[in-house]
């Protein structure tokens, strides 16, 4: 594979190589991923925008579940590598993956590793050859307490492993982005001597182009229709100020299969 063989960016106009970076990443393999949450989403915006800069050579390896082998494609200046996401990774401790991604990033001379908030790729790019940032997206104890109303004894277990897995890899962080002040607490009491920056998610440019409105009131809440993202916090609050804004709307725009009996208390009269 010509992206395995090492670099592949120009020379900068000082004649220097950028340095080449890996970006550990959930990244759609097709658009038609991009609902899938923000994640993702901020991924393909921080992609979209670092691959165009001259300053990095880019190499985004990301897992899918769409093909069996390697599959790479230029994006920019920088390039995807999809590798198939081992079945049970969990089960092994994200040793299958950490074994991949440690090959991968030898055989390509990457100079970075920055990890995207998911456990498989955190704990490879703390165990990779060379210097790690990772990105905090959020603290997985906490989303997965609020996560459904209700779950199997199977799911219960594997939020056990999971939290278990966090504490061990949240004590190891050693230079880190946290996207919100919440998760910055939280590291800096798990990794007292990490480096922290604070840095908020990527958008698409295109929301700095909206022209202003003066149509009615309206509150709009994009994302999972889970009790995590506290949509029956925002009704509640909406109604406890109707009487001031008679005129005020809410709209909420994600998907809702992720937990139809919350959806149906949001629902129902």
């Amino acid at each position: 594979m010509a992206a395995l063989n090492g670099r592949a960016g120009p020379a900068r106009s000082d004649g220097l190589k950028p340095p080449l970076i890996a970006l550990l990443a959930e990244y759609p393999w097709s658009m038609d991923q991009m609902n899938r949450g923000g994640v993702i989403q901020a991924n393909y915006r921080l992609v979209e925008a670092l691959s165009q800069s001259a300053d990095i050579d880019l190499r985004v390896l990301a897992p899918t579940d769409r093909t069996s082998t390697v599959v790479e494609r230029e994006v920019g200046r920088g390039r995807v590598i999809f590798y198939p996401q081992p079945s049970h990774d969990l089960r092994f401790g994200f040793y299958p993956t950490t074994i991949r991604l440690r090959r991968m990033i030898r055989e390509m001379g990457i100079d970075l590793v920055h990890a995207q908030a998911h456990p498989h790729l955190i704990i490879p790019a703390l165990r990779a050859p060379v210097p790690n940032v990772v990105t905090i997206h959020g603290i997985l104890r906490n989303e997965l307490r609020v996560n459904k109303t209700a779950v199997s004894w199977k799911e219960q277990l594997q939020t056990t492993v999971t939290n278990i897995v966090e504490a061990r890899y949240l004590s190891r962080l050693q230079n880190v982005i946290a996207i919100t002040a919440e998760i910055q607490d939280i590291v800096q009491i798990s990794s007292p001597h990490a480096r922290i920056c604070r840095i908020d998610n990527p958008i698409d440019q295109h929301f700095f182009d909206l022209s202003d409105s003066s149509s009615r009131p309206t509150v709009l809440i994009v994302g999972w229709v889970i009790r995590r993202k506290g949509v029956h916090l925002l009704l509640k609050a909406a109604e406890s100020i109707a009487a001031r804004t008679p005129d005020l709307q809410v709209r909420v725009a994600g998907a809702q299969d992720l937990d139809p009996e919350y959806v149906r208390s949001l629902t129902a009269e």
